[in-house]
């Protein structure tokens, strides 16, 4: 009877431990996972920059799930005997065999990887950023300098007399001048705005007609508003309708002294009835400097561009001959880089590697590397390119070109 004691106490144990052990906290696993898909993520990012350096094919694939399961074992284990007698120890008909092996804990998983080679996700690969995507960067304090060099493909200056057009290519004869006309821009204090601003919508009406209950209704429905035109007699009226653009603009006092015209100027949030015309681009109505129409225009670049370009300084930074670089010198950068690691836009090195990288792939008999130190605005240039890239997985259709003029 004390034998069967024994062994059905040695087999509560078990089966408590066992069902106490199955309570497993999951969050390293959970956190391991997370830091494969990042560091997964990071090699991917990188090794299409290394691909666009080298003039192959990109090819993007993400994660689409993770899962996994787990096994806890502690054994085997039988009872036998009636339900109902399990517990009366002094009948005879209780027992219990079994072997107590040690316990021991299994973890399975599997991931699903789908390549992005939807027409979907290309359309967004080469459309044009928009300022409004710009915007949202420049709010979130990045360094314009920075930023731009990113998102800007070129930078055209027309005068009466003649257009110029100065390309913010590494490989470029003019990009030496490309930098000093951003570095200059950012320090009149171009940045960018988003705007509230009115649109016309339907004729100019009557006072009667602006006053019909049935109209009102309408507008009010459709969330229009219904302002008088100015200066007309009789009482004109107009239906407009709410709008928001973003903008390219200057926000330094500094601007105005080098004789900008009143309307580059940032209105933070202002209203503006109607003063960007359809095309996108935004009329100044006043002389820059000696000449009435000078203009400055800005080409955006895809997120396929941001790849090219970053490839291109990755080619031209490891070549043997002249290797260039590019150094970020705005207060604004400088303060931003609080690690003190470098004034490089982007380091990338080839065959390098010393074992105490950030991050590294090899391509192709190669090996290319992001140091962990030296490596200056780097890591801020992957994140934003891994969060346009990303922007580019839900659009719907190829935007139209995006352009912003300054008259």
């Amino acid at each position: 009877m004390f034998k069967n004691i024994k062994n059905i106490s040695i087999l509560s144990v078990a089966l408590m431990g066992a069902s106490c052990s199955s309570s497993v906290d999951f969050s390293e696993f959970t956190a391991g996972y997370d830091k494969a898909i990042q560091k997964s993520t990071e090699r991917n990012l990188l090794l299409n920059i290394v691909r666009s350096s080298r003039s192959q094919p990109l090819h993007f694939t993400s994660i689409s799930g993770v899962s996994g399961s787990t096994d806890f074992d502690v054994g085997s284990a039988n009872i036998f005997s009636p339900f109902n007698q399990l517990f009366s120890w002094s009948r005879a008909e209780v027992g219990a065999s079994g072997t107590l092996n040690t316990p021991s804990f299994t973890q399975t998983s599997s991931v699903g990887v789908s390549p992005l080679n939807t027409s979907e996700f290309l359309s967004g690969l080469l459309g044009q950023l928009s300022p409004t995507t710009i915007s949202f960067y420049t709010a979130q304090g990045i360094p314009k300098e920075l930023l731009l060099h990113l998102v800007i493909d070129s930078v055209e200056i027309s005068t009466s007399q003649s257009t110029t057009k100065i390309e913010n290519n590494p490989a470029g004869t003019d990009y030496d001048e490309f930098k000093d006309l951003l570095l200059s821009l950012v320090e009149l204090g171009i940045t960018t705005e988003t705007v509230e601003t009115l649109s016309k919508m339907g004729p100019i009406l009557t006072e009667e007609e602006a006053s019909d209950p049935a109209r009102a209704e309408i507008a009010n429905s459709s969330g229009l508003q219904m302002l008088q035109v100015k200066g007309s007699i009789p009482p004109r009226f107009q239906m407009y309708k709410p709008a928001s653009y973003s903008r390219f603009c200057f926000a330094s006092s500094d601007a105005k002294e080098e004789g900008l015209p009143e309307s580059v100027m940032c209105s933070f949030g202002g209203l503006d009835a109607g003063s960007i015309s359809g095309s996108g681009d935004l009329a100044t109505g006043r002389a820059l400097g000696q000449d009435e129409n000078i203009s400055i225009k800005f080409v955006t670049r895809s997120a396929r561009g941001i790849f090219e370009y970053l490839g291109r300084l990755v080619f031209l930074q490891n070549r043997a001959s002249n290797p260039i670089s590019v150094e970020l010198k705005s207060p604004e950068a400088v303060n931003y880089n609080y690690q003190n690691n470098g004034s490089q836009l982007f380091v990338v090195n080839k065959n390098q590697s010393q074992g105490r990288e950030f991050l590294s792939v090899n391509y192709r008999g190669d090996n290319y590397s992001i140091p962990k130190k030296g490596q200056g605005y780097t890591t801020s240039v992957l994140a934003i390119t891994l969060d346009i890239l990303n922007l580019s997985k839900t659009v719907n259709s190829l935007p139209p070109p995006t352009t912003v003029r300054l008259n």
